[in-house]
């Protein structure tokens, strides 16, 4: 039997409060991406944007075992998450990417100061960059111990801002999702 694990937007979750602002992705079974969105105290304003605002997401490999995903919600800056398959117990579980389908991306913004679950939003990646992400997770390097995977992203960090990280993706590697209004 499977484990599901629900999150209702509203209810605060102690497994958040505290933890340093940044952004986190991990691959979900069977094709998604979660992203966690963590702010301390987040404003109206980043609330917004990342409710309704358009989203751009791109990959960025800096090597063949540690990729950035990049993200920027309405007007806010770009932010980045460093991702490697190589330091899962077993590559992530990604089906083949149909033509016209792509990954979903569960997207939550947390306020790290009380751990509540501010919003949530769903969006599908596009056929293209699901294709890259992919296949890059599936052509990565088997296990990287956590002190070279940090060293990793210390060294990536140390040489590229967000924005660096952003400009510098494929174009087949971007995928932007419309704004909504209500």
């Amino acid at each position: 039997m499977t484990n599901v694990q629900t999150y209702i937007v509203g209810k605060t979750y102690r497994q958040w409060r505290g933890i340093p602002d940044g952004y986190r992705v991990n691959t979900l079974s069977r094709g998604g991406l979660q992203l966690e969105i963590l702010m301390n105290r987040p404003t109206e304003e980043e609330e917004r944007d990342c409710s309704q605002g358009a989203v751009e997401c791109r990959f960025t490999p800096v090597s063949t075992a540690l990729g950035f995903w990049c993200f920027r919600f309405g007007g806010q800056p770009w932010a980045d998450a460093p991702y490697s398959p190589s330091i899962l117990p077993s590559k992530p579980d990604i089906p083949e990417i149909l033509d016209g389908t792509g990954l979903s991306v569960v997207a939550r913004l947390i306020d790290t100061q009380t751990g509540q679950l501010r919003n949530q939003r769903f969006f599908s990646l596009g056929t293209q960059v699901s294709r890259y992400f992919r296949d890059w997770c599936q052509e990565a390097p088997g296990h990287m111990g956590i002190e070279s995977y940090n060293l990793a992203i210390d060294t990536a960090s140390g040489a590229f801002t967000s924005e660096d990280l952003a400009e510098n993706t494929p174009a087949y590697s971007r995928w932007t999702v419309p704004g909504r209004t209500r």
